[in-house]
């Protein structure tokens, strides 16, 4: 009754769980970290762990939240999983917090498509993004996918949960990767995939940021085709760091990511 009061009645923006919010005196920027689909700000935790030991980043907020309908935020009916919604969510999580300095988003796997699209709508404050798994497809891909290979690799196992040894495959997936099969059967789940994952205008939203743009890809990757990210590392402003790593935030792509950011923090 409270959420449909306030949410759908009076339309007032969701707001975001904050997982993380270290807040040094007289910050000189902020980091916001956005996680995956299926998946909670926890994807960034060892990272942002580590960037706060980092003298680097003495003077660097970093806020790391939860995106409606995953992680700790509360489950409802009322939130439109969709562009539109995550950019008020994200516009009023901003406002409540008091963020005040430039801003650096970094985003991983569907935490980048978000981040693009808040910095192409609301370009002032974003200094730059760093953006880590990005799945970009082109509208050619889109148009070729067959039987929507993404939401297929996602929910295959999750489609088969009645089987045990399938649902201990499950949970043995959620431990290793970023990846919750708890959301996998979820509205969050399939409406980010079908409005904001498989979006015709990924493409371009990204094509059109003038702001700089770091990208961090493992070549292992199952999930994300490099050779797209390649292909628009060539425009002004992209930048691609590739190492070795699948599409989860650990080892040389966790280190890549700490040296992009601290790069951005430097040359600021």
């Amino acid at each position: 009754m409270r959420d449909w009061f306030l949410h759908k009645l009076l339309r007032l923006p969701f707001r975001m769980r904050v997982r993380r919010d270290r807040h040094p005196k007289n910050p000189t920027h902020t980091i916001i970290f956005l996680h995956g689909i299926a998946s909670s700000c926890s994807v960034w935790q060892k990272t942002i762990a580590e960037i706060a030991k980092d003298p680097n980043f003495k003077t660097v907020r970093l806020i790391g939240v939860d995106l409606i309908g995953f992680g700790r935020n509360k489950k409802t009916k009322y939130f439109t999983y969709d562009y539109p919604s995550y950019r008020k969510a994200l516009t009023h999580i901003i406002k409540k917090l008091h963020v005040k300095t430039p801003i650096i988003f970094a985003g991983h796997s569907m935490g980048s498509l978000i981040a693009a699209d808040y910095t192409n709508t609301h370009p002032d404050n974003i200094q730059s993004l760093v953006l880590v798994s990005p799945p970009y497809l082109k509208p050619a891909d889109l148009r070729g996918l067959p039987d929507k290979f993404y939401e297929k690799a996602f929910t295959s196992l999750k489609n088969n949960g009645d089987d045990p040894v399938l649902k201990a495959l499950c949970n043995f997936i959620s431990k290793i990767s970023s990846f919750d099969h708890r959301f996998l059967n979820t509205p969050a789940f399939k409406q980010c995939m079908d409005n904001i994952i498989l979006n015709n205008d990924n493409w371009h939203t990204l094509r059109s940021i003038s702001l700089p743009i770091f990208i961090v890809h493992g070549r292992l990757d199952p999930l994300v085709v490099g050779a797209n990210l390649r292909t628009i590392s060539r425009d002004k402003d992209i930048t691609l760091i590739e190492t070795l790593g699948g599409h989860d935030l650990s080892g040389p792509k966790r280190t890549k990511t700490i040296a992009t950011l601290k790069r951005v923090i430097l040359e600021s």
